[in-house]
Order: structure tokens, then sequence, then C-alpha cells
């Protein structure tokens, strides 16, 4: 039995630019969506606590109401880029730099949507064998998969850091992720 060993073919500057452009933080990624999810998920309970005291006159939604904050900004960004390299993924993992990148890209995006991960797994398919033993794709193969089939295992911690669920987030932003990232590419 043999195996064909699929070699992608080496990525291209601009897109290597492109990447180098966008402001890949991760940090900066897990505090936005913390925000995000802290005030969509607080909006939630006081609808909820609203339709609970609807007995009672006054209201108290002056004091509280605060401005919605903005779609996660790197996800967005990150969401978009994947997008934008999905029949490069292959060729940006070989790549020292791209697969830094890639890497970033799967642990901001796919973290928090199944379909990024969709798409990053569709595009190492068919280069699984070349890039699980290349120096760099390895790295990509890895974190793609695992992020892909378990998210972050973070989300067993209690801590106040995680109080949201993987899915709890991943729902919450996949409602808005189809306008943002079409909104993204388009301007």
């Amino acid at each position: 039995m043999s195996f064909e060993l699929n070699r992608p073919r080496r990525p291209s500057p601009d897109t290597l630019s492109y990447l180098r452009s966008l402001p890949l933080e991760e940090k900066a990624s897990e505090e936005e969506v913390k925000k995000y999810m802290d005030f969509h998920v607080g909006q939630k309970n006081k609808s909820k606590d609203n339709a609970v005291d609807s007995n009672n006159s006054e209201s108290v939604l002056d004091d509280d109401e605060i401005d919605e904050p903005e779609y996660p900004r790197v996800l967005s960004a990150a969401l978009s880029a994947i997008e934008e390299i999905k029949n490069e993924v292959a060729s940006l993992a070989g790549d020292e730099y791209g697969s830094e990148c890639i890497e970033i890209l799967t642990r901001v995006g796919a973290k928090y949507s199944a379909t990024a991960a969709k798409t990053l797994l569709e595009g190492v398919a068919g280069y699984h064998l070349h890039l699980a033993t290349h120096r760099y794709g390895s790295h990509v193969v890895q974190t793609i998969l695992q992020l892909a089939v378990h998210g972050s295992n973070d989300s067993t911690n209690d801590s106040d850091e995680n109080k949201y669920s993987e899915a709890q987030i991943a729902s919450t932003l996949e409602l808005e992720e189809d306008d943002v990232t079409t909104d993204t590419i388009h301007t």
C-alpha cells in the first residue's frame, strides 16, 4: 500500500503581507469576547428578571443602561481572515510566519466558531500526511485538530475568567458571525 504525499504550493507573498497586517492578539480577543458575553448574558438575565418583576411598576433600567459593546474586533478579523485564506491554509502551514498566523487564527477563531474550525480542517484536507511530518505544519495540524475536536479545554475550569461554556459563547457569537464576517470581507 502506497501513500501519496501531497505537497502544498508556496504561500503567496500577498497573503503573507495580509496576515502581517491583521490584529492577531489572543489576549485582546479573549478580553473582547468576555466583555461582549458579559453584556449579552447580563441582558438576557435582566429580561428574565423584568419578566418576573412585571408586577413592580418602578423601572430601574436608567441606572443600568450601558452601551452595547461592539462585536469582538480581533475575533471578527480572525473570522474574516480564515474565510479569505481558506484555499491557502495548507500552503501557509508550511511557512514559518504563515504557520504562526494560522495557529493564532485557529486559537482565536475556531475556539468560538464551528464554521471556522470546519473551514480550517477543509483547508488542510489532502495535505495531512505532508503537514504532519513538516516542521511547522505539524504544529498547525495539531492546533486545528485540538480546537476542532475539543474546543478550549479551559472551559472545564470554573474560574471567573472561564464562567461561560464554549457552547454558550459559540451560540451567542454565531448569531452575529455571518453578518459581521460578510460585512468585514466586503468593506
